[in-house]
């Protein structure tokens, strides 16, 4: 009987309905932020690949070969690098590496405009069992490496190591490219067995030859290998154990490298070198 009483109601035709009047007025700033997010990952990845394809070339040269034999053959291979180049190679690096960083820079800043209010809670099960690298880094820090116990760290090793890196790549392209750059000086690891070697005063030595150096292989060494596994998703922890084993042995080569190249004496060059630290009045 009820239902006999009802009053049959004509379709709305669907056709005139605007279906933005439906949204959430943050549904659009959301599928923009991701769009905004996905474009600056995409950017950030591919800038590297310049850098990436240098550095096997690079890192062999300044890491490997002075360890072996620091007297002739980094600078000649130096030069084949140059030659194989062809001059541009240096500026598509750094071009790469500014993209990179600013990138980067941008992510940072939509992650901190984005991220809620931080909540103090006990970390789920899920979370203390994650391998991402974001969370443990490449092994799960100290305990991971030696014991095989994974922990979250409260930072992420990349993002961490790439700031680091930053003004430590500034420096050596400033002492080690515009500096010279400035002075009409063309320099090769004859400039850095120069800077190292004992006739400099403590405070070149450290301050501008072995800090920056070192610092430039163990951080440059970690972020540009460590990120190249994160982007090609690799989760064995076995596999990353492995891989951060050769990070250390080739950080490890490095700086043997130094210690070989600064025993290198190097003759009649002062008045080519001396002018690169005095651009910065460091001499």
């Amino acid at each position: 009987m009820a239902a006999k009483n009802l009053t049959p109601l004509k379709p709305i035709p669907t056709k005139h309905i605007d279906p933005d009047l439906a949204k959430d007025p943050k549904d659009d700033n959301i599928g923009l932020s991701i769009k905004v997010k996905w474009f600056l990952r995409w950017t950030q990845k591919w800038s590297l690949f310049p850098l990436v394809t240098y550095f096997p070339l690079h890192g062999i040269n300044a890491l490997i070969l002075p360890a072996l034999e620091p007297s002739s053959v980094p600078n000649d291979t130096l030069m084949m690098i140059r030659e194989l180049t062809c001059g541009i190679g240096s500026s598509l690096i750094w071009t790469g590496i500014s993209i990179h960083v600013l990138s980067g820079l941008a992510l940072r800043i939509l992650k901190k405009l984005q991220s809620p209010p931080k909540r103090q809670k006990a970390e789920s099960f899920l979370e203390t069992q994650s391998v991402a690298q974001s969370k443990i880094g490449l092994v799960g820090g100290l305990s991971g490496y030696f014991i095989g116990i994974k922990r979250n760290l409260q930072y992420n090793p990349q993002e961490l190591t790439g700031w680091l890196l930053t003004p430590v790549l500034l420096f050596h392209g400033a002492l080690m490219k515009w500096l010279p750059a400035a002075a009409k000086v063309d320099i090769d690891f004859d400039f850095i067995k120069w800077l190292l070697n004992k006739d400099r005063d403590l405070f070149s030595r450290v301050g501008f030859g072995y800090g920056p150096l070192i610092a430039l292989i163990g951080l440059g060494s970690y972020h540009i290998i460590a990120g190249s596994v994160q982007y090609m998703h690799v989760r064995s922890l076995k596999a990353r154990k492995r891989i951060m084993n050769f990070i250390l042995l080739l950080i490890c080569s490095g700086m043997f490298g130094l210690s070989r190249l600064s025993s290198e004496a190097v003759f009649g060059m002062d008045k080519y070198y001396k002018p690169i630290l005095k651009t910065l009045s460091l001499s």
